[in-house]
């Protein structure tokens, strides 16, 4: 081996300087590249810097032009008002030549003026200009843009140029056109100046050019104006020549051409360039051949990049994660829209069938109750009867209805509440017999609870009812029996867990052995009204019930089924700081009806026709007033005597509480009873001060409306 070595070690070190070699050529390439860059870049910079005070230097100038320009066209103003100032055209012959010499006065380059009527050259100062230029008809010249000038100058009023003009003396000119506003007949109608181009530049210092700049002047169609001799700059700056009809435009580039000054500094960057390169490819050469350890260099290199690698597949595995956590939330998001639409819809529905629901239910048990007073009357005891079981039926549809309106209500949020702090494992354990005789004998019931639980802020019986209508879907689950299992625990959420704000929460959970549920069914199980039950054996609203109760206390519900293995519901709670608020007895002391005056407001008939009924049978005078503003002018009509006032919450034009108010106003302690349909509406009257105040809810009984009435007059009394 120690033989071999020298021999080997010569063609190692020709392929390190190959490779050195190769690489500092590689390093000048891109360096010479680079400067390449640099000078097309300083080349183009020093361009646009050259172009820049090019355009500086053109800026004295084009002012210079424009004055000139609008000082001696503006002389066809005063031509105007000069013709329209005449009476007659005798005196506009005797007065031209005169005037004419005035505004000439003081005008280098102003070669004519003229008067001019439909088309036709009346006058022309100087006449020793061109004398047979008078009655030459100029709408007629064979330059169609002159005729096209005069016609615009006519038909608009405003000072038109016409140009350029070749003179007689093929030196440029233009025409400045302006209407004469007159009522004569035989007035000429257009004032006109001819303007003699050459001596407008020698005004602005240009009629021998810029020095070191080729320019050119153009008007509006692109015609060059001048100077004498001018053509077309390349790639010329452009600056806008104000005059009174449009920009014309002043066309400069350098004699020498763009970038002509820069060449030096060009060559300089160039030479030094060439230097810097070679100088590093030299530095390149000898440190790649000097470098020993450039192999374990590579390899460490390349660890990094496969550690780099890995790193960033990680990356790639939690974004993709965080990808799905974010497109779940999103469906949970649009899910909940979607329900809270459908409530609000639910909601409103519901708070119409109330006040439809209560009329029924109220005369329906007004008329039973005749009915069974006149039971024992002579040859009518089958008939009445039957008549009876009739209302009587009819009152249970309504109150079936009632069933479902609520339901409705409580899906939808608008169900009048009253949550207070509650022990949720306390509340499972008291409906545990309830359940027991609901399920039957083939479902086993089996209560789990942890001590120690934090409250919950819910209605009572709300939660009443969210954990009945998940035991009865339970127990439809398991035709054939099984195992139905509440439990209830603590849970700590995280902010990173799906779709629950982080905080502690008390975790319901109803399951049971049943069938399950199928994906395409779970997806839809808390659409309102949506049941895989038979025809009448469900209305399709017990889990969207459900949601919307829970989400009314700020809560999640979570679905965990699978098909043939059962289902479980996890009710989540958020965690109440507060102790249990045990009921005050209501007080049983109430003052029987005296003749007290009552004024109802309420805006649908068969509901205000109702209440007034229940109230004078209990012994009320009743005022009754179909809006606010009909309560308002009864309470005005009979002053001190209404003594209590029972209002609809929401009415056309004037709301319950807006009345109250105003009432308020006049008697301080008058008590007002509100009735509504749904929660939304109660909710205002927290705004309502004063107290002396209650709420009831539709639909009511006879005996609510009555006991309502009778506690806030007992209090007024008190």
């Amino acid at each position: 081996m120690s033989e071999i070595a020298p021999l080997t070690a010569p063609s190692g070190r020709i392929r390190a300087n190959r490779r050195a070699l190769l690489s500092a050529l590689a390093t000048l390439a891109v360096l010479l590249f680079v400067t390449a860059g640099s000078v097309r870049w300083l080349r183009l910079r020093l361009i646009r810097e050259e172009r820049t005070t090019v355009t500086l230097r053109l800026v004295p100038y084009v002012n210079a032009l424009s004055i000139a320009v609008n000082r001696r066209v503006g002389r066809v103003t005063g031509l105007k008002a000069f013709v329209e100032s005449a009476t007659s055209v005798g005196e506009i012959r005797r007065e031209f030549p005169v005037f004419a010499t005035g505004l000439r006065e003081g005008a280098t380059g102003v070669r004519a003026i003229q008067l001019v009527k439909d088309g036709i050259i009346l006058a022309n100062y100087p006449d020793t200009s061109n004398a047979r230029i008078v009655g030459y008809n100029l709408a007629k010249d064979p330059r169609s843009f002159i005729a096209a000038d005069i016609v615009r100058a006519l038909r608009t009023g405003a000072m038109t140029i016409t140009g350029p003009i070749l003179m007689s003396n093929g030196q440029p000119a233009i025409y400045a056109e302006q209407r004469i506003n007159t009522s004569h007949q035989d007035f000429p109608d257009l004032a006109v100046v001819m303007l003699e181009f050459n001596a407008v530049f020698e005004v602005a210092s240009m009629a021998k050019g810029i020095p070191g700049l080729d320019i050119a002047l153009l008007d509006r169609s692109g015609h060059i104006v001048g100077p004498e001799h001018a053509t077309r700059p390349a790639d010329p700056v452009a600056i806008d020549v104000s005059i009174p009809d449009g920009d014309w435009q002043l066309l400069a580039a350098p004699q020498s051409g763009w970038g002509a000054s820069a060449v030096g500094v060009i060559n300089g960057l160039w030479a030094a360039g060439i230097l810097i390169a070679v100088l590093l490819a030299a530095f390149v050469y000898l440190t790649l051949e000097r470098q020993s350890g450039l192999t374990e260099a590579v390899r460490e290199r390349t660890r990094e990049l496969e550690r780099t690698n890995q790193e960033l597949r990680r990356e790639v595995h939690e974004r993709q994660l965080a990808e799905t956590v974010l497109r779940k939330h999103e469906e949970s998001q649009l899910h909940r829209q979607k329900m809270e639409a459908v409530g609000t819809l639910a909601g409103g529905i519901a708070h119409d069938f109330n006040n439809i629901l209560t009329a029924i239910l109220g005369f329906g048990r007004l008329a039973e109750e005749q009915l069974a007073e006149r039971g024992g009357a002579p040859l009518a005891d089958e008939e009445l009867n039957r008549v009876r079981n009739d209302v009587l039926e009819m009152i249970k549809a309504a109150e079936h209805a009632t069933i479902l309106t609520n339901q409705l209500l409580s899906f939808s949020r608008r169900q009048m509440v009253r949550p207070e702090a509650l022990d949720a494992a306390e509340a499972v354990r008291s409906v545990g017999a309830l359940f027991r005789g609901i399920l039957g004998e083939r479902v086993e019931l089996v209560i789990q609870t942890e001590p120690d639980l934090p409250l919950v802020f819910i209605d009572k019986s709300q939660l009443t009812q969210v954990l009945l209508n998940l035991a009865l879907n339970a127990r439809d689950a398991m035709p054939d029996g099984g195992t139905l299992t509440i439990a209830t625990r603590g849970l700590l959420a995280m902010a990173a867990d799906d779709d629950l704000p982080a905080g502690h929460y008390v975790e319901i959970s109803v399951g049971d052995t049943g069938v399950g549920m199928a994906p395409e069914l779970k997806v839809r199980a808390f659409e309102p009204f949506f049941t895989t039950k038979g025809l009448g054996k469900g209305t399709g609203l017990g889990l969207s019930t459900v949601y919307g109760i829970v989400s009314r206390a700020h809560g999640r519900v979570q679905l965990d089924t699978t098909e043939g293995t059962g289902t479980r519901v996890r009710v989540l709670l958020p965690a109440h700081a507060g102790e249990v608020v045990r009921p005050m007895p209501s007080p049983t002391d109430t003052v029987a009806a005296s003749g007290e005056t009552i004024l109802v407001a309420e805006d649908e008939p068969s509901v205000s026709a109702l209440a007034a009924r229940i109230l004078r049978r209990a012994g009320y005078s009743v005022l009754l007033a179909p809006s606010g503003e009909a309560a308002l002018a009864l309470f005005e009509a009979h002053p001190h005597t209404v003594d209590l006032l029972i209002t609809d919450c929401v009415m056309p034009g004037m709301s319950g509480l807006a009345l109250a108010q105003h009432l308020r106003v006049r008697d301080a302690t008058l008590p007002v009873l509100f009735m509504s349909g749904y929660t939304d509406q109660l909710a205002e009257l927290k705004r309502f001060q004063g107290g002396h105040c209650a709420e009831l809810a539709k639909p009511f009984t006879a005996e609510a409306l009555v006991l309502c009435a009778m506690k806030l007059l007992s209090q007024r009394v008190q």
